[in-house]
């Protein structure tokens, strides 16, 4: 009896660290929202504005999804490690780049190929491969095609990826600045990549 007490007592103290750990998490996105929310109060249009307001909604009623029950897309997936994890958002400006022939010692790269390099969720036209020259194809950073005219992306943002149905997906768009705008005008076949890494440490690292 003693044993099974004991056992019982280390399940209730290994549930609540994790409890406490998660709305700590929790707590952290919320205020990195806001001020995400003041840094951007005057440069993003009211549509975008709104619909972060409404993914973050979406995250913090939904959660992580960590139960094992009734959660049939993630059941097979441990994803504690990230909903206690204490992830924040860099809000200092532009970090150090990491080195691109660091990049390529880890990710696929082929000079052919038109690769499209993330850091930290910025695209980086100084690591990516030149993609303002091939006609029918339009490539620019989400940020640029928002700045110009957003109005098209407007009608496709969250379109596809819903951001009630999912709560990874509804914290990324409750923190999305930035992305990959592709629009394709005539058939053509090419290679493309994205390749995402994080600035530092000093060697890249794909995630």
């Amino acid at each position: 009896m003693a044993a099974r007490a004991q056992r019982k007592h280390r399940r209730d103290r290994i549930v609540t660290n994790a409890m406490t750990q998660t709305a700590t998490s929790y707590e952290n996105y919320r205020s990195d929202f806001r001020e995400l929310e003041t840094l951007l109060k005057d440069g993003d249009p009211s549509w975008l504005r709104d619909l972060r307001r409404e993914s973050m909604d979406s995250f913090i009623e939904m959660g992580f999804p960590t139960a094992r029950r009734g959660n049939e897309p993630w059941k097979y997936t441990n994803v504690a490690p990230i909903a206690n994890g204490a992830f924040r958002m860099p809000m200092n400006g532009a970090a150090a780049k990491p080195d691109l022939n660091a990049i390529k010692d880890v990710a696929p790269w082929h000079d052919d190929w038109t690769t499209l390099v993330f850091v930290d969720g910025t695209l980086s036209k100084e690591l990516s491969s030149d993609f303002g020259s091939q006609p029918g194809v339009t490539i620019a950073s989400l940020s640029e095609a928002l700045a110009s005219d957003g109005t098209l992306l407007a009608d496709q943002m969250s379109r596809y990826a819903d951001f009630k149905a999912d709560a990874f997906i509804a914290l990324n768009t409750a923190f999305v600045q930035d992305g990959a705008y592709i629009v394709v005008m005539t058939a053509r076949r090419s290679t493309g990549q994205f390749t995402y890494c994080s600035s530092p440490p000093a060697r890249a690292a794909l995630r």
